[in-house]
């Protein structure tokens, strides 16, 4: 006996709904799961902040109903966007 994951696991949550909606799925349902637990969700970057600035990722992690329904999470990418430094020219008085 086999197992074969399903090809959506582990995907960030915008790509598998592309791959969804290109095999003809738009209504896709999302569940959010708060897994990994959360020692303190005040001061967690896995939230929408979090995401944009590139310390957290939204996978996939299970999958229901052949794609109809995506279980997701956020997760830590542990490699926040750094600042962006101005450019030498615009620095002045140096």
């Amino acid at each position: 006996m086999s197992f074969e994951p399903h090809p959506l696991l582990g995907q960030p949550l915008r790509e598998a709904l592309k791959a969804l909606d290109a095999c003809g799925k738009r209504d896709v349902r999302v569940l959010w799961t708060a897994a990994p637990p959360r020692k303190n969700a005040a001061d967690d970057p896995r939230c929408e902040a979090g995401e944009q600035q590139g310390a957290a990722s939204t996978r996939v992690v299970g999958v229901r109903d052949d794609g109809d329904t995506l279980i997701v999470s956020r997760f830590l990418t542990g490699n926040p966007k750094e600042p962006s430094l101005p450019n030498s020219s615009d620095i002045s008085g140096f």
